[in-house]
């Protein structure tokens, strides 16, 4: 087995980050920093990175579907002016 490899792989990548997530959050986690006082100061960040994480993961997607609404639209009125170049050109051959 190519370790290179191995860690090349976005999916292996993403079962050793989630078992090692696992792993500290049963390890370092407590269950009492769930009530917003009893937080601690890194827990806090945490928090703040995983929603500016999920906001630009968010910002970014609708991104690429705009981008892809607007590729569909151009293939689409491509075609139908081909598909009318095509129509007026059989009519003339047919006069």
């Amino acid at each position: 087995m190519n370790w290179k490899s191995l860690f090349k792989n976005t999916s292996m990548l993403t079962l050793i980050a989630s078992a090692i997530a696992y792993v500290l959050a049963k390890s370092v986690g407590d269950a009492s920093w769930l009530a917003e006082s009893t937080r601690p100061e890194f827990y806090n960040w945490i928090l703040l990175i995983k929603h500016v994480f999920l906001s630009l993961l968010k910002m970014l997607i609708a991104l690429l579907t705009q981008i892809m609404f607007m590729i569909k639209n151009m293939v689409f009125v491509i075609i139908a002016v081909v598909v009318e170049v095509l129509r007026a050109k059989q009519q003339r051959e047919l006069l």
